[in-house]
């Protein structure tokens, strides 16, 4: 009875964790009018020595999916107004 209490409470302190990290997490407040065309973005991170192999929207953001400019595998957010990396809270 008591290790069932335990796991639950455990699972409940685990669900909250993860949501609150979820909702800290950043975001780029830009009018959607203000945002640059996908392929503008993936141009400017190419100059930079990106190999972008797909982009999303999330948080408001282009999410970036590639390999920096060492062959790394990478995933970014971006500022879709000024193509810049998103600084992590």
């Amino acid at each position: 009875m008591k290790f069932n209490r335990l796991v639950k409470c455990v699972a409940s302190c685990a669900l909250f964790s993860v949501l609150g990290a979820a909702a800290a997490g950043p975001m780029c407040d830009v009018p959607p009018e203000n945002w640059m065309k996908e392929t503008d973005v993936k141009t400017k991170l190419k100059r930079r020595g990106y190999l972008v192999k797909s982009i999303r929207i999330e948080s408001g953001c282009y999410e970036i999916y590639g390999l920096d400019p060492l062959g790394r595998r990478i995933q970014i957010l971006i500022d879709p107004a000024t193509a810049k990396p998103v600084a992590k809270p």
